[in-house]
């Protein structure tokens, strides 16, 4: 067992909104304790790297390591390692509960979240 809260965020291809939250939530979160990030995606464009215009976002926000980025495909596996998943649209929140229902109390959309911590 892990002292890390874990966070994941889901999109469909897992190349451009999904890891680039990832990246600038734990740019946000840097030095906040044992948090870890991961991303995935629904159908995700597996080994593939983030767009370009992704990259120059991640760049924009100070993230040093977006190149590295590959798509990985969402599995049961990652949701269920997770403390909170954070998706970016209520279609992959639905992707995520039929995938594991067990999922439902920890994912939220990303609009959700910001209500609830607002």
């Amino acid at each position: 067992m892990s002292d890390s809260f874990r966070i994941l965020t889901v999109c469909t291809g897992n190349i451009c909104r999904s890891p680039l939250a990832e990246q600038l939530l734990k740019s946000a979160l840097r030095g906040m304790g044992h948090i870890e990030f991961d991303s995935a995606g629904t159908q995700a464009m597996v080994d593939n790297p983030m767009p370009e215009y992704s990259l120059a976002i991640a760049k924009n926000n100070e993230v040093s390591d977006a190149e590295l980025h590959r798509g990985k495909q969402l599995l049961a596996a990652h949701l269920d390692s997770a403390d909170l998943i954070l998706a970016m649209d209520r279609g992959h929140r639905r992707k995520i509960v039929e995938l594991s229902p067990r999922a439902t109390r920890k994912v939220f959309t990303f609009r959700e979240f910001k209500r609830l911590i607002d």
